[in-house]
């Protein structure tokens, strides 16, 4: 794969990510010579650099000497830049083989029960084909290069466990297109239910077959749940505990009712109503009971991957101390 044609152009580090020191800057640059993806991508590469090499130096009665220490460990420019790219390629492999065969299979099922299409098993064979390659490289290139997925987190639980309070919630952008999908779905919601009595004013749907409206009807439910579910998120984080805002309802957790954090089974996620990266929060109750609750965390979450590593350190932390029952290993 020719690298060069993922990475957008970027002249210079974006200011927030600059330290003022110019061999710091001068290495970060280097290093973002060799990465990949969009300025968003590389960005967490960067500040993962960045940080490291500051917290070693800041002490030090020799900065200049520290400084250089620390790069070398950190490592070098073209090492960190092959590490970045093959865990993006790893990742287009990875979001392309979840998300292709299953737009195939729901595809090939739509033909099925009426959808026009070719006609004869072979030709539906060779469309199959087409739609889980271009479906799955298409989602596995816009969220690998471009959009990005929230990687586990890294950060130490003692420096999850203090510190101020933080804001989770989803961008501004972001809640815009929520409103735009809810407007396109809800529209066709509407007009496939008008369908299934020849009623759609677009004459679209009226020829139709009831099995593959259903169907459709069916996978609209997520097409429009999981906006609603966007609009809806949000949540605190103190250090000792969480409060989300959700469709269903607030949620208010303290730090020692957290027991696990686990990412869904494929089924599960594909059958929920939200989309993105689902995290799975397990807390035991008054009685000691166990209960969950689902959150989406994609990359256009404001603190999101903050939120993931509170809510492992939390998990971690109670299972250490023999508040709850020990944690199983993190998936992803």
């Amino acid at each position: 794969m020719n690298d060069s044609v993922l990475k957008s152009a970027s002249p210079s580090l974006p200011a927030d990510i600059r330290t003022g020191d110019p061999a710091i800057d001068r290495y970060l640059s280097q290093i973002d010579a060799h990465l990949i993806g969009t300025r968003g991508i590389r960005r967490a590469t960067l500040l993962e650099a960045r940080d490291f090499i500051v917290d070693a130096s800041t002490d030090a009665a020799d900065r200049d000497a520290a400084i250089l220490a620390a790069t070398r460990e950190f490592g070098s420019p073209a090492d960190i830049g092959s590490i970045q790219r093959r865990e993006r390629h790893g990742m287009l492999l990875k979001i392309a083989l979840a998300t292709g065969p299953a737009f195939a299979l729901l595809m090939l099922l739509a033909q099925v029960l009426g959808l026009p299409g070719p006609g004869g098993w072979g030709a539906r064979a060779l469309v199959f084909v087409l739609n889980m390659l271009f479906f799955g490289l298409a989602m596995g290139v816009s969220f690998a290069y471009a959009i990005g997925t929230p990687a586990p987190s890294k950060t130490p639980s003692t420096a999850i466990g203090g510190g101020d309070g933080f804001t989770v919630a989803y961008r501004t952008s972001s809640r815009t297109l929520c409103w735009i999908l809810i407007a396109v779905f809800g529209t066709m919601q509407l007009f496939l239910l008008l369908g299934l009595f020849g009623a759609d004013p677009t004459g679209i749907f009226n020829a139709w077959m009831w099995p593959l409206i259903t169907l459709m009807l069916f996978v609209n439910i997520k097409n429009l749940g999981a906006p609603l579910h966007a609009l809806r998120f949000s949540a605190e984080v103190t250090p000792g505990a969480l409060r989300i805002h959700r469709l269903t309802g607030p949620l208010l957790l303290q730090r020692q009712q957290i027991a696990t954090i686990t990412r869904p089974s494929y089924p599960r996620q594909v059958f929920s109503t939200q989309y993105g990266q689902q995290r799975r929060i397990g807390w035991r109750d008054e009685d000691g009971s166990l209960r969950h609750a689902t959150v989406s965390l994609p990359p256009d979450i404001i603190n999101g991957d903050r939120l993931l590593a509170w809510l492992e350190a939390a998990a971690d932390d109670n299972a250490a101390q023999g508040l709850n029952p020990a944690r199983p290993p993190h998936a992803g």
